[in-house]
C-alpha cells in the first residue's frame, strides 16, 4: 500500500511540473542530433544531423518559433549536405504531451561520383508528436517522432518518411 501510494504521488507531481512549464512569455531553446548508420544490398550510409532551436510561448500551451537544420548523408558515390531554416509551431497538451509542424526552406548540396555535384533549393515539412519529460523544473528530454518530406527543386527528387528524434530544451522564464 505503502509503495502504490509513494507512486502515486511521484507521478502526480511529475505531471504537476510538466503542467506549469509551458505558460505565456517562457522560452524554450535546446535541439536534437541524430546520427544512423545502414547497410542494404551491399551499399553502406551514414547520416548525421544538427537541430538547434528556439521558441517562445505566446499563450499558455502554444510556442512559435525557429530549427536551423543541419545535415550529413554520406553513401559509396557521394553525399548531400543541407541546411534549413524551419519555422515551427508546438502545442502542448497535459502532462507534456505535445504535437508541432514545420515548414522550411534551405540549400542542399549534391555531391555525387559519377554525376557531379549540383546545388539545389530546398523545401521541407514536418508533423510530429512528442513528449516533454522533464529532468527538472527547467531541463526535458523530448522524444519525437515524426513525419517529414523534402523536396528539391531543380529536380524531381523527394524524400519522406517517418524520424525518431530525441532533443534536449530548457524552459527559460517566469513559471
Amino acid at each position: 500500500m505503502k509503495k502504490s501510494l509513494l507512486l502515486v504521488l511521484v507521478l502526480s507531481s511529475a505531471f504537476h511540473t510538466a503542467d506549469a512549464q509551458f505558460n505565456r512569455g517562457r522560452l524554450l531553446a535546446g535541439g536534437s542530433l541524430g546520427f544512423s548508420s545502414q547497410k542494404t544490398n551491399d551499399i553502406s550510409t551514414r547520416s548525421f544531423s544538427f537541430q538547434p532551436n528556439v521558441g517562445f510561448f505566446v499563450v499558455d500551451n502554444l510556442a512559435i518559433g525557429a530549427d536551423l537544420s543541419i545535415s550529413i548523408f554520406s553513401f559509396e558515390n557521394g553525399k548531400t549536405q543541407s541546411f534549413s531554416f524551419d519555422p515551427f509551431v508546438r502545442y502542448y497538451l497535459k502532462p507534456g504531451i505535445f504535437g508541432e509542424g514545420s515548414i522550411g526552406f534551405g540549400k542542399v548540396k549534391i555531391e555525387n561520383d559519377q554525376i557531379g555535384s549540383s546545388d539545389n533549393s530546398l523545401f521541407n515539412w514536418s508533423v510530429g508528436v512528442g513528449y516533454a519529460w522533464f529532468l527538472n523544473d527547467h531541463v526535458a528530454l523530448e522524444p519525437v517522432i515524426r513525419y517529414q518530406n523534402s523536396k528539391f527543386d531543380d529536380s524531381d527528387f523527394s524524400t519522406s518518411g517517418l524520424a525518431l528524434q530525441i532533443g534536449l530544451q530548457v524552459y527559460l522564464g517566469k513559471r
